[in-house]
């Protein structure tokens, strides 16, 4: 028996097509009888986010899922990197304090300073028609490089300095009588100090020259005059010079001696 030809039924991909009829199987199951009577409608309501799958409403199109919002990512920041060697980079970090002008390092009050020196708290300026019995005195000679050369002499390195006059005795004070700053020809450049002062037990006094100041040059020097009023132990003076320029850093130290006349030769 001839089946008659079914009509082309219209498909949702835009094309046509015939249904295809399927013979069941000896020993299959039939099928269930589906009643050509409409559904009831639910009385509930679908909730709003319920949409209808795309498998059971082939004609109709759905849009995408919603994706839930992303937070956007910030750009990685490049790395910097510093080419100045460690030991340089330390250096300068050192060396910073030493740009602002006077009293505004740490821990160095502007009451500190007194004509160029550097006087503790405890430093007392002592009159000028005071009498000091001294029963010893001393003139050191400091050894100072306002600046050193480089390979070629007319090119310079400029050094800041820092005279130290350290008083070594804990518990007797000792007096500073002058500090005079000559220069490479013996020239007197200034005095540091116009009166005696009178320098605690274990109290320093500092004198500093500025690297930009070149008037000693590399052969200048310091005498320091100091006496005592009782038995101390001796005092320790010394010159401290430090320079910086790009990524090269120096720095040494210059112990005084005492100036005294030396014996003729026997």
């Amino acid at each position: 028996m001839r089946h008659p030809a079914s009509p082309l039924l219209p498909s949702p991909w835009g094309m046509a097509c015939s249904p295809v009829t399927r013979r069941p199987s000896p020993g299959a199951r039939r099928p269930a009888i589906v009643s050509d009577r409409p559904l009831a409608r639910s009385s509930t309501p679908l909730p709003l986010d319920a949409a209808p799958s795309p498998a059971n409403d082939p004609g109709e199109s759905h849009p995408p899922p919603l994706l839930p919002p992303q937070e956007p990512t910030m750009p990685r920041q490049p790395r910097i990197r510093c080419s100045m060697p460690l030991p340089a980079l330390l250096l300068a970090l050192a060396l910073l304090p030493s740009c602002g002008g006077p009293g505004e390092g740490p821990g160095l009050p502007s009451s500190r300073f007194h004509e160029g020196l550097l006087l503790p708290e405890a430093a007392r300026h002592l009159p000028p028609d005071s009498p000091v019995q001294a029963v010893l005195s001393r003139t050191v000679y400091v050894p100072v490089y306002s600046h050193v050369y480089l390979d070629d002499p007319r090119e310079v390195y400029p050094l800041a300095v820092t005279l130290s006059v350290r008083n070594t005795d804990p518990a007797t004070p000792i007096v500073i009588a002058s500090i005079r700053y000559f220069d490479t020809s013996g020239t007197l450049v200034r005095n540091d100090l116009s009166q005696p002062v009178r320098l605690g037990p274990l109290a320093t006094a500092e004198v500093v020259v500025r690297e930009r100041d070149l008037s000693g040059g590399s052969g200048a020097n310091f005498l320091v005059d100091w006496l005592a009023e009782s038995p101390v132990s001796r005092p320790v003076i010394q010159a401290v010079m430090i320079g910086a320029a790009g990524n090269q850093g120096i720095s040494f130290v210059c112990p005084g001696v005492d100036v005294s006349s030396l014996p003729p030769d026997s």
